[in-house]
Formats: C-alpha cells, sequence, structure tokens
C-alpha cells in the first residue's frame, strides 16, 4: 500500500509542474535621498476571482530600506543616504486559480531598479563680466558634483537699476554701474557673487526717413531722423527747424518715439519747392543722458500738388422725386461747396442732397495740399414714371385678348435698342410680338394669344425708348401673370402646407417658427390658420418633410427651412432656420422625407442627407449624413417620405433603398416603365407609363396593381390618393382622421371617386392638399398644427376634417356686364399704328370672343386685335363688340383721329425759330439753341435720328426718302427728303 500512494504523490507533482508558469517583469525608478516609495504586488497580479496570490518572498539589494515584512503584499522602501550604482527590489509570488479540477499556478515577479539623485554640494559661476547696456550675456553655473540633482535654481540680482538676471542666469545690462549677481541651488546652495559691470554703449545717428537731396518728396512729409539708441529731448530740442529757401521757418510738430525723432509740418508745403531740416547739436540726449553732440540736417524739394476730383452721384439728368444726390471727391478729407441753382458753390456740403424738382447742382471741392477740382455742373431733371401697367395687380379671367402695355408720364419714342425689347413666357420662351408706340403708352401685341396660367416676362433695354425730353429709359423687366393663382401644391406632414402661385410667389400655412437656431431641436412657433405669402417671387417648386422644408428658386438654386436634428439641410450643420437658407446650386427636384433629403441636379445626379438609421441616404451605410453625399447618375426624379427611398432612372427603372425590413443599403432596380413614385411611412405608391397604378408596404413588400388610367398618385401612412388621366380624384386604405376627405371615419378597401378636375394632389401624414383645374386649393384630415388653413376649423391635438375645405379660392369667372374702351378718342398720323385698350366689365368677367370694326376704312383700319393703322387724315370711329358666353352683346365705340404727325408733336412757337431746308439726301437744321433737343423722324413716326445742338447749325445725312418731320422743342417741320 506505501508503494501505491508513493506513486500517486509523484505523478501528482508531475502533472502540477506542467502546469506551471513563470512570469517576469522590470520597472526603472529614480529615488531622492530619505523620498519613500510603495511598492504594490496587487499592480502586477492577476486579483480578479477565482485567482489568489500566495507565497509572496521579497527581496532587496544594499543600501535600500524597507518598511513591511517579506510576507506582505506591499512595502515602502527607501535610502538614507547617497549611494553610486543601480539598487533593486524584488518581489516574487504564486498565483493559484481555484474552482477548477486542475489546480493551475502561476509563478511571476517583479523587480524595482533604482537610481539614487547625487545631491549637489556646491556652485559657482564666473567672478565678473562687462555688459553693454541694453544687451544681454548668459552666465555659466558650475555644480559640485558635476551630475549633482538640481531640483531649483534661483538667480539673483542686488541691484536690479543696474542689471537684471532671468531664472535661467541671462543677465541684461540696465544702466551704467555694478551690480552682484548670485544663484541659490535646490534652495539651500549658493554659489559665489559674480561682479557684473554695465557700460553705456555708442551713441549714433542712423539716418533720415528721406535722402538729402531727394525730390518729388510729398508735400506734407513726415521726416523721420532715427537714432541708435532711445532718445529724450535735448538743452537745444526747440532749435530743432524747417526752413524753405529763403530761410523762412515752417511751423511743425516735432516728436520722439523710441529712437525716432519725426517733424511734420503743420500744413502743406509748397509744391516743387526746396527745404531743409536741421537737427541742432544737443538737441537730443540718449536715456542715459548723454547729449548728442554733432548736427544733423537733410534737404529735399517738394513735388507738385495733386489733382482732385469731383463728382455726382447718379451721374445720369434723369431721376425720381426723393432720390439722393451725393457729391463725392477723390480725397476724404476735402470741404465741398455746392448751390443748386446753378450759382456759384458757396454752401457747405454736409448730407446728400433730395431732388425735389429740376435744379442745376454746381460744386466745387478744395483740400489743402491739392488743387481745387474742376467746377462740376449737373443738370437732374424729373424722369419719366410708369403711370400703369395692364395687366395690373386686379386679375382678368380671359386673357387671350389682352395687349400688354405701359403708360408713362411723358410722350415716348423708340430709341436704338427697340428692337432688342423681348417678351418671355415662363421664363424662357420667347414670344413673337409686335411693340407700338402711340403718345405716351407702348402696346405689346402678340402674334398668338396669351396663354392662361403663366408667367410672362417683358424685358427693355436701356435706352428702349426715349422721351420727348431726351431722356433715355432705364432697363425694365416686367413680370405679369396670366391669372395669378396656384399652380402648385404640396404638405409632408401636419406642420405645414404650401402652394405656388402662377407669378413665383409661395404661401404657406400651419406651423411657422418664430426661433429655430438651436442645435439640440428646441423652437417656437406660431400658427398661420390661412395661407400667407412667405416667398414673393421666382419660386417653381416646393417640398415639405417631417420637419423641413424646400423650394426652388427659376435660377436653380435649392432654399431650406425649418427644424433639422439629422442635417436634412445637407450643408454640414444641424442648426434650424425660420427663413429659407440657400444651401445649393443647380438643382433640377427636390424632395423632403422623414429626416431626409434628396436632390436631383440639372446634370441628372441625384443627392442625398439626414436621417440614415435604415440605410435611407443609400451610401451603403447608416450613419447620419449632414452633408450631401451623391448616391446616382441619370436620375429623373426622387422620393423621401417613409423608411425607403426611390429614385425613377431616365430610363424609367424604379430603384429602391433602405427600409425597416431590408438590408438593403444601396440602390437596386426593383420595377420598370415607371412614371411617378411616392413614399409616406411604410406605404408606397407608383404608376406606371401604361397608367396603371401598384401599391405595397414594408410588411407586404410585393407590388400590387390598384386600378388602371391613372396619371399620379400620392401615398398616406396606410392611405393613398391617385387621380386618374380623366382628372377625378380617388382615395382608399385608412380614414382614422378622415384623410380619404369623404365625409367619413371608416377605411375604405376600395378606391372611391371623392373629387373631380384635379391636377395635383399631395398627403402629408394625415393630412392632404389638392390642386383643382379652377387653381384653387382644397385640405382635409388632420389639422393639429393648422395644416388646413381653413381659420373656421379650430386647431388642436386631434382636431379633423373629414371633408374637404377650399382654402385658396380659384378663378371665379363672373357674369359679363359690358366693354371698357378707357380711350374715348386715339390720335394717330398717316400710317402709324396705335392700339385701342380694351377692359371687359368686370375684370373677371368670362366671355367667348371681341370683334372689331371700323366705319371709314379709308380713313383708318383696325386689326382683330384691336390695332388702329392711319390711312389719311380725318375722323373714324371704331367699335368694339364683345360676346358673352350666352351669346349676349355689348359694344364701345372709340373715335380715330388720323392727323399728318405722330402723337404728341404739336406745332407751338418759342422764342426762337426752327429752321429746316434739304439738299442732295441731308436735312440743314439752324435758328436752334445750342443744347437744344433735336429729333427726326420717318413718316410712320419713327425715330430715325436725335442729338442735341452743338453749333448754330447742323447737317444730318439720311438715307430715307420722302417726308421726314423734324422736332425740337414744341415745333414741328415737314420736309421732303430726295437723293
Amino acid at each position: 500500500m506505501a508503494m501505491k500512494n508513493i506513486f500517486r504523490v509523484t505523478l501528482l507533482l508531475i502533472c502540477v509542474s506542467l502546469s506551471m508558469e513563470s512570469h517576469a517583469s522590470t520597472e526603472e525608478v529614480e529615488l531622492s535621498i530619505g523620498q519613500k516609495y510603495f511598492c504594490d504586488v496587487n499592480d502586477y497580479g492577476n486579483n480578479d476571482y477565482p485567482w489568489s496570490i500566495v507565497n509572496i518572498k521579497w527581496e532587496f539589494g544594499d543600501g535600500i530600506q524597507y518598511s513591511n515584512t517579506t510576507t506582505s503584499y506591499t512595502n515602502y522602501v527607501w535610502v538614507d543616504s547617497y549611494t553610486s550604482g543601480q539598487l533593486y527590489a524584488k518581489v516574487s509570488w504564486t498565483e493559484t486559480k481555484l474552482g477548477t479540477s486542475d489546480n493551475i499556478w502561476n509563478h511571476k515577479s517583479h523587480t524595482w531598479y533604482f537610481t539614487i539623485k547625487a545631491p549637489v554640494t556646491g556652485a559657482s559661476i564666473p567672478s565678473s563680466i562687462s555688459v553693454v547696456a541694453d544687451n544681454t550675456k548668459q552666465l555659466s553655473l558650475a555644480l559640485t558634483p558635476s551630475n549633482g540633482s538640481v531640483e531649483s535654481q534661483r538667480w539673483y540680482s542686488d541691484d536690479t537699476s543696474v542689471a537684471t538676471v532671468s531664472n535661467d542666469g541671462v543677465v541684461t545690462g540696465k544702466w551704467p554701474g555694478t551690480a552682484n549677481v548670485y544663484c541659490i541651488v535646490n534652495g539651500n546652495v549658493q554659489s559665489n557673487n559674480c561682479r557684473v559691470t554695465v557700460t553705456e554703449p555708442s551713441f549714433s545717428f542712423i539716418g533720415f526717413s528721406i535722402a538729402n537731396n531727394a525730390t518729388g518728396v510729398d508735400t506734407r512729409p513726415n521726416i523721420v531722423a532715427t537714432f541708435s539708441h532711445t532718445i529724450n529731448r535735448g538743452s537745444n530740442y526747440g532749435k530743432i527747424v524747417l526752413t524753405d529757401s529763403k530761410g523762412q521757418q515752417v511751423n511743425g510738430n516735432v516728436s520722439i518715439s523710441g529712437s525716432k525723432l519725426t517733424f511734420t509740418p503743420s500744413k502743406h508745403l509748397a509744391p516743387l519747392s526746396s527745404y531743409t531740416l536741421t537737427i541742432p547739436a544737443n538737441a537730443i540726449e540718449n536715456k542715459w543722458g548723454t547729449a548728442f553732440t554733432k548736427a544733423q540736417s537733410v534737404s529735399f524739394t517738394t513735388a507738385d500738388w495733386k489733382k482732385m476730383q469731383l463728382t455726382a452721384e447718379p451721374a445720369y439728368k434723369f431721376i425720381n422725386r426723393g432720390d439722393q444726390i451725393t457729391l463725392k471727391a477723390s480725397t476724404k478729407e476735402a470741404d465741398i461747396y455746392y448751390s443748386i441753382d446753378g450759382s456759384e458753390p458757396t454752401k457747405r456740403y454736409t448730407e446728400p442732397l433730395t431732388f425735389t424738382q429740376n435744379m442745376t447742382v454746381k460744386a466745387i471741392a478744395k483740400e489743402d495740399g491739392y488743387y481745387d477740382s474742376p467746377l462740376l455742373s449737373q443738370d437732374y431733371e424729373q424722369c419719366v414714371e410708369i403711370v400703369e401697367r395692364f395687366p395690373g395687380e386686379e386679375p382678368l379671367y380671359v386673357y387671350a385678348d389682352v395687349n400688354p402695355s405701359i403708360t408713362y408720364t411723358y410722350v415716348i419714342s423708340e430709341g436704338k435698342p427697340f428692337k432688342d425689347i423681348r417678351l418671355l413666357k415662363d421664363g424662357t420662351e420667347e414670344i413673337d410680338f409686335k411693340a407700338i408706340i402711340n403718345g405716351k403708352t407702348i402696346a405689346f401685341v402678340p402674334s398668338k394669344p396669351l396663354a392662361l396660367g403663366f408667367l410672362y416676362v417683358l424685358d427693355m433695354p436701356e435706352g428702349a425708348i426715349v422721351t420727348e425730353h431726351g431722356e433715355e429709359s432705364r432697363p425694365l423687366s416686367w413680370h405679369f401673370a396670366t391669372g395669378n393663382f396656384p399652380c402648385a401644391v404640396a404638405t409632408g406632414s401636419q406642420e405645414l402646407a404650401a402652394a405656388i402661385r402662377t407669378d413665383g410667389s409661395l404661401w404657406t400655412w400651419g406651423m411657422k417658427l418664430k426661433e429655430a437656431n438651436a442645435d439640440d431641436g428646441s423652437y417656437s412657433y406660431t400658427t398661420v390658420e390661412e395661407p400667407t405669402k412667405f416667398v414673393s417671387e421666382e419660386v417653381t417648386a416646393v417640398s415639405s418633410g417631417m420637419m423641413h422644408h424646400a423650394l426652388l428658386k427659376k435660377d436653380g438654386s435649392l432654399w431650406m427651412w425649418g427644424r433639422q436634428l439629422c442635417g436634412e439641410f445637407g450643408n454640414g450643420s444641424r442648426t434650424a432656420s425660420a427663413t429659407p437658407v440657400k444651401v445649393m446650386d443647380g438643382v433640377q427636384s427636390v424632395s423632403c422625407g422623414l429626416q431626409n433629403t434628396a436632390v436631383v441636379k440639372t446634370d441628372g445626379t441625384l443627392w442625398l442627407s439626414g436621417r440614415n438609421d435604415y440605410g435611407q441616404v443609400g451610401n451603403g451605410q447608416r450613419e447620419t449624413v449632414t452633408q450631401f453625399v451623391k448616391v446616382m447618375d441619370n436620375v429623373r426624379t426622387a422620393a423621401m417620405g417613409g423608411y425607403s427611398s426611390y429614385a425613377i432612372k431616365q430610363d424609367g427603372t424604379l430603384w429602391q433603398w433602405g427600409g425597416m425590413n431590408d438590408t438593403q443599403l444601396k440602390p437596386r432596380q426593383i420595377l420598370t416603365q415607371v412614371q411617378t413614385v411616392s413614399v409616406n411611412g411604410e406605404s408606397t405608391v407608383v404608376t406606371k407609363t401604361d397608367g396603371s397604378l401598384w401599391t405595397w408596404t414594408e410588411s407586404e413588400p410585393t407590388p400590387v396593381q390598384v386600378r388602371s388610367g391613372m396619371a399620379e398618385a400620392s401615398a398616406g401612412d396606410g392611405s393613398y390618393l391617385a387621380i386618374g388621366t380623366d382628372g377625378n380624384l380617388w382615395a382608399w386604405g385608412r380614414n382614422d382622421y378622415g384623410q380619404l376627405g369623404n365625409s367619413q371615419m371608416t377605411d375604405v378597401a376600395t378606391p372611391i371617386n371623392m373629387m373631380a378636375g384635379v391636377t395635383a394632389v399631395q398627403y402629408g401624414w394625415k393630412n392632404a392638399v389638392a390642386l383643382r383645374e379652377d387653381g384653387s386649393v382644397w385640405t382635409w384630415g388632420l389639422n393639429s398644427r393648422g395644416a388646413l388653413g381653413d381659420e373656421t376649423t379650430s386647431i388642436g391635438a386631434g382636431i379633423y376634417s373629414a371633408t374637404p375645405s377650399e382654402v385658396i379660392e380659384g378663378r371665379n369667372p363672373k357674369t359679363l356686364e359690358g366693354i371698357n374702351l378707357p380711350t374715348e378718342t386715339l390720335q394717330v398720323a398717316v400710317n402709324e399704328k396705335a392700339v385701342i385698350p380694351m377692359r371687359p366689365v368686370p375684370l373677371l368677367a368670362d366671355y367667348e370672343r371681341i370683334n372689331w370694326s371700323i366705319d371709314n376704312t379709308t380713313i383708318a383700319t383696325v386689326s382683330e386685335r384691336g390695332v388702329v393703322t392711319g390711312k389719311k387724315k380725318g375722323t373714324a370711329k371704331a367699335t368694339a363688340t364683345i360676346i358673352g358666353k350666352n351669346g349676349s352683346t355689348k359694344e364701345a365705340t372709340c373715335q380715330i383721329e388720323v392727323g399728318d404727325v405722330p402723337v404728341g408733336i404739336t406745332a407751338a412757337s418759342d422764342s426762337w425759330t426752327l429752321c429746316v431746308s434739304t439738299s442732295n439726301g441731308q436735312i440743314h437744321i439752324s435758328g436752334v439753341p445750342v443744347g437744344q433737343a433735336v429729333s427726326i423722324y420717318d413718316v410712320s413716326g419713327t425715330c430715325i435720328y436725335r442729338c442735341r445742338m452743338t453749333g448754330s447749325r447742323l447737317t444730318v445725312p439720311v438715307t430715307h426718302q420722302g417726308i421726314c418731320i423734324v422736332r425740337s422743342g414744341n415745333q414741328v417741320r415737314k420736309v421732303a427728303v430726295r437723293r
């Protein structure tokens, strides 16, 4: 039995030895004499249960003192005296792992190696040094022993007015004299004294800022003399003098700053003259009181005085009452004197002049050191103003017979760029038209009737027309809408809805932010209960998301506003904005979704930003994106609004990415021949090019065909709206807040026809907005934030309307009452054209057409657009007949008076006489005062020449052959030109 027990013990020892591991580590430490160091086994052992530390053994080298027993977990060690070389403390232990079937032992050890810092017993520095004042010198410090440990060193000077010393031993000389410097090391070892002798530096002159005998020196120079050191006033400081070539003293100011002395004349010196600045001996001294004993001087010749200009703004002659006239000299300090009646300018100019009536401004600028400016003389006259634009603010119902026109305060005629006037439809399509001037009115007769529901732009370049006073018109860009009614709508949540009108203005209602500048999402808002103009013009598209909104402008710029917690603006920020901020250019379309934004640029690239926890951005990641990232090319449009994102490519394929139940983080193709797509929450709806309509949800992702004959559709959260090709609006799905608009509150499984004549529709969250053919806007559903825009509907949580309400009126026609020709008498010259203005009564009256007739076609003719052409002198009567929808007719007449000369040109006498003759294809004009305007017209009334008289006689070559009309002032002459 004994042999069996021994065998088992021996076998156990073999297993344990196979499980043992050894781990050793070391550490180096610096110790000062008497400094205690804490050695802790716990810092290096594995103390996590079920490990246990046993068999601790300590070992210490000679010279090391320790505090605890050799079986403790910790020990304090120290040294009592300096010992060269390296000392050590070593600890070893065993770690055992408990609670296992096998015993596992790890043997570990750690050794600390200590280097003892040598104490400093002595310090020495040089016994003496010499340093020049304002200079420095480094002192060396020798220690005993040389390897002594320095904990601190402090330097001292016993006279800091003579010399100072820094804590790194740099001595600076301050004032001639002597001082003692020493150093204390480690707080108790003091060096020997170093005697510092400070000497005064040499005192020298560096030079003047201008060279001796220099020419072209400014007439009011700052003459600077520089010395080697800081200077002060000396006994002859008051004798520093600037003299001219005759020895006359020039007044001036002498100043000292540091080492520089500056002389500045009190006023500008004479031009092209010689001067000498003299600094006598003993005029200055250095800061140590040593005088500069050598006189210094410099001579120079000044440049000519500078010329000065005076300008008046505006520079053109014709301005409006209340306009400001600003006089400005080419130098800032000039004094300007003026008059407004053409007399000698004597009144001091202090502020802009306000134009109230015709005036002649004369002005002159004066400043010391400059020649007076040339005398400025500028005539200002009241400029031509627009009296009326037609069509104006009040809309019409029928625009087919409208000839746009502008009426001015003065008689006008064609200018040189008259042919460059352009009429654009929708800002891009150029419209063919005829511009006809008659008296004070220019009318634009389009070759095709104006189309309803468009924004037209009339661009008139500068000088396109000229007034009877010779004033050339300023550039004009006139926008007018043919029926300013909504043409687009949008809503993205219960917060906001919007509509764009024909004139490009954006109207919004619902929640309006007041303060929204915090990144933490805090904000304040008001509720706008009816549509209100938000942006004045040039808006072409709008999209509304959950908390943020976007608009596109005519120039392709993208603007955004609202809250953004996920970088919805795509501009690298999370800061909200109560007003639109510009974030991008070159944009074709935009879609705001559930804290996301999708932008399609004009080059077809798709860019996204915002929330990305379901992969909505499509960049293969799930992190929020605050800066727009490019996702796809060749995209036609995109849709955001739920957890999935969609894009329709230019080839009609539909691409999808993201989603609550999908790991698709990048776009994939799912359908073809897609026309429109809409997504909201978990619901998606598309229309195809064949008119079929398909829907699916996140939980049931297989597309299901619902109807055919559809043009577009919009998805709500479980609800759907679709517009048929016939304009009928169909609705189905969830109806808990009346979002189907059928006056019920129950869900509908099969599409129902709820409204006719619809051109656009969009769901928000539980609310909807629709645009009808007549331009009216209708809303229904949830109204918690006022997105219904109906002030008669209470706003609050859970408030809703299950019946559509009209929030913006459409084009409601009125019953025709008559026709108005604002001009009872129209004057026109032979072969001249004029447009008879026409207004239906009321302007919103609906009618079929207008017929024009004239009782004497030998005197004048009238076209189907009301354009009259004079044939010969005489009087005729033009009649406009308007035919109503029910066949009833109304008439109005206008008397046409045909004369010899263009309208506005009347014969009268002046104090001078206009004399006109012709020879060899030239017109000779005389008798007209210099500066008087002269105009020459052909027989049609077109101005062919205009100028002002510059002498007693004017000769004008004329390529035209036949009758010409010459006008100057109120005098008119007709002449026959032969070649």
